[in-house]
């Protein structure tokens, strides 16, 4: 794109990367945008944080209240520190979003005392479905030729795939499906079947999701648990109530199921405070993950940018195009108020009482 651009005003590409980069100068550096946002007696911000990877390595990227803050060359606890030493008062952050990775809770432990440290929670779930797919694993020959064999009899109709798809996709798929010649199901049909929380499953995905528990009861119990924990995360109640709930899921499991997910279960009781830190305040790292997808079209577009020009266009939107006014720069500075089912409106994050013990004892 910066080469075209250039070829179509006379301009060599190197004088309009040059042109974009001394623009970019004049911009907010990290550390003056967020002063500007914890300006003000009542002010409180929160700080998401995710790795990145496009095709120059793996990058962190950091958001300030769900915009673009800074985007970093290394993923690293270094790297990291050293910018939020740039960051005056940082009290005034009062939810810390990261995955379950030790240095970056280490982090926010030490640089936002009085922020709500949240483990993201597909980084909470990814474990738990990589053991539940690791329980399907020595079944996967026999619960597919059951299934297949449940379709072909009448037992239960094959279910419409268990994604949120277009009305389009959905008559084809049904199309295709009816059809005498019709491709068997693979594996990957049922998995996403079983992987569904029940509340989206309609009434023949749910007859297939039975059948298949009834005829292999070994994995009814991982099944059940992996439910009843998606569907907590769609239930507001104190963070308290819901780490009680996690120990009640795990008392109900039998012991050979619970000895399958032992790994998650220990990894649960590690960082409990920290899971259930989302019931307080509703929030996840939803927004830099799709961020992390427009630093990897950015890359792609940009076909491997070298990462001085990947941090500008996405922090800045200061590319060739933007400075020779074919595109509007993005903007990064100002407040999302925009909140989800139960999410914790920003104006109202300085009223979070400081983080304390979830477990009872």
């Amino acid at each position: 794109m910066t080469s075209t651009v250039a070829k179509l005003i006379g301009m060599s590409r190197r004088t309009a990367q040059s042109t974009a980069s001394e623009a970019a100068k004049a911009e907010l550096t990290p550390h003056e945008v967020f002063q500007i946002a914890t300006k003000g007696a009542d002010s409180a911000c929160m700080i998401q944080i995710d790795d990145s990877h496009p095709s120059n390595g793996t990058n962190t990227a950091i958001l300030l209240n769900t915009k673009p803050l800074e985007l970093l060359e290394e993923y690293s606890k270094k790297a990291i520190e050293d910018l939020f030493l740039t960051l005056t008062d940082r009290s005034k952050v009062r939810v810390y979003v990261c995955d379950m990775a030790d240095f970056l809770i280490d982090l926010g432990e030490r640089y936002f005392i009085r922020s709500l440290i949240v483990a993201d929670p597909y980084h909470v779930l990814k474990p738990i479905l990589k053991l539940f797919n690791s329980l399907l694993e020595p079944l996967e020959k026999e619960i597919l030729a059951e299934y297949i064999a449940a379709i072909k009899s009448g037992q239960i109709v094959r279910p419409i795939r268990a994604r949120h798809i277009s009305r389009k996709q959905k008559q084809k798929i049904a199309k295709r499906d009816a059809e005498k010649d019709a491709p068997d199901p693979k594996f990957g049909e049922i998995k996403i079947l079983l992987h569904t929380k029940i509340a989206e499953l309609d009434e023949v995905q749910k007859k297939a999701v039975r059948h298949i528990l009834r005829n292999f009861t070994q994995i009814q119990a991982g099944y059940v648990y992996l439910q009843r924990v998606v569907a907590l995360y769609h239930i507001p109640m104190a963070s308290s109530k819901a780490s009680k709930a996690f120990d009640r899921f795990e008392a109900k499991m039998p012991v050979e199921t619970r000895n399958h997910f032992a790994k998650f279960l220990n990894l649960c009781e590690k960082y409990r405070g920290y899971i259930c830190a989302f019931w307080d305040c509703g929030w996840t790292n939803a927004e830099v993950e799709a961020q992390n997808g427009v630093i990897d079209l950015l890359d792609k577009k940009g076909r491997g940018l070298l990462f001085p020009e990947l941090r500008r266009q996405w922090l800045y939107g200061l590319s060739a195009t933007v400075i020779l006014g074919e595109r509007k720069p993005s903007r990064r500075a100002g407040v999302n108020l925009a909140v989800g089912k139960f999410k914790r409106n920003f104006r109202e994050l300085h009223k979070l009482s400081a983080p304390e013990p979830v477990r009872t004892g």
